[in-house]
């Protein structure tokens, strides 16, 4: 049985929403169950409701929270299934919509959500791709732009997003990485941060994050620890309170938080020059155009313009490269030369 730090007593006060965290735990034999955790502020072992069954025969290969009571699961054979909770405020075993079929072929290492809709996956070879459902509210088998590929070399032990588009790494070694990613709205390759080493040592069992930077920690030994994490905006090293033992026998095959909603921006944004470009990416994305032109040159030279590795498309070439690692930006430049040469494009002088 999983085991909270709770604080009794006979009259609760009254938790403010923003010191409140839903918490979901699979256990092996596929009891979901429900969890008000109430210190998100301070990282206090404060909890509401534990341990509420919400529901039975949760054996999914991926769970994961979509917000506002959406959960999607996955199942080993890669059909991806839609879930709507009621009970989200108060635990209730209560459901608008279950088991709802809206894809397959979902066969990633790692699948998880974005908010709004957005789904993030990622292949065994550490390939990063976006889809956009729309039917978050109904369980329709609805999708904006699906399978838009916006990353490679994201081989990572844990991958999971904190939401407003950063995403987090987790190497085998226990590196913890900041991600910012641009591109939400249409799933387009555009980066700002990224590879920003926020922390180390972080060898968990299960990594998942909260709303307004708090992230989530499960050893092997099952204790639940919170971390507050101050950098969401800029990818700033900085923390609040961090490894604070909140609870313990948390032994289980999924844990996921409530995903985190959009935070609040009470004034008007103001509009911001781009930063100036990164100069490897850059020259990079100039040799790319420059290749694509160059098989312009003969018809032994042509290639299929559905090829995302040939385009004239400079912007596409640099995000790319802003997401991709040193070793794969060598590997496409190389193809690219390697063609060239062989159909007479380019000579070696």
């Amino acid at each position: 049985m999983l085991r909270v730090l709770v604080l009794a007593c006979l009259t609760l006060p009254l938790v403010p929403a923003a010191n409140q965290q839903i918490i979901y735990s699979v256990k092996p034999g596929g009891e979901l169950d429900y969890y008000q955790y109430q210190g998100m502020n301070d990282g206090a072992a404060s909890w509401g409701a534990v341990n509420v069954v919400a529901g039975n025969e949760w054996n999914f290969r991926h769970v994961f929270s979509g917000g506002d009571g959406v959960m999607f699961a996955i199942t080993d054979t890669g059909d991806l299934f839609y879930y709507k909770y009621s009970g989200v405020s108060n635990g209730a075993k209560a459901w608008s919509k279950t088991h709802v079929q809206i894809g397959h072929g979902w066969n990633f290492r790692h699948v998880f959500s974005g908010g709004d809709g957005v789904i993030f996956a990622i292949t065994d070879a550490g390939e990063l791709f976006y889809y956009k459902y729309l039917g978050m509210a109904t369980g329709a088998n609805s999708w904006g732009n699906t399978h838009m590929q916006i990353g490679n070399g994201w081989n990572f032990r844990h991958v999971f997003s904190g939401g407003d588009g950063v995403l987090y790494g987790i190497t085998d070694t226990g590196d913890l990485l900041y991600f910012k990613y641009l591109g939400m709205n249409n799933g387009s390759r555009t980066w700002g941060k990224v590879n920003v080493p926020i922390g180390s040592g972080w060898i968990f069992r299960h990594v998942f994050a909260g709303d307004a930077g708090v992230i989530f920690a499960v050893n092997d030994a099952g204790v639940l620890f919170y971390y507050k994490y101050l950098g969401m905006s800029t990818g700033a090293a900085t923390w609040g309170p961090v490894g604070k033992q909140i609870g313990s026998g948390w032994v289980i095959d999924h844990v996921f938080a409530e995903f985190p909603g959009r935070p609040a921006d009470p004034t008007p944004r103001r509009e911001q020059l781009p930063p100036s470009e990164d100069p490897k990416c850059a020259s990079y994305a100039s040799a790319a155009v420059s290749d694509f032109k160059a098989t312009l040159s003969s018809p032994k030279c042509r290639v299929s313009p559905a090829d995302g590795r040939w385009s004239a498309d400079y912007k596409a070439h640099y995000n790319w490269c802003m997401a991709a690692p040193q070793a794969a930006r060598v590997n496409e430049s190389t193809i690219r030369d390697k063609h060239l040469l062989a159909c007479g494009a380019r000579s070696i002088m």
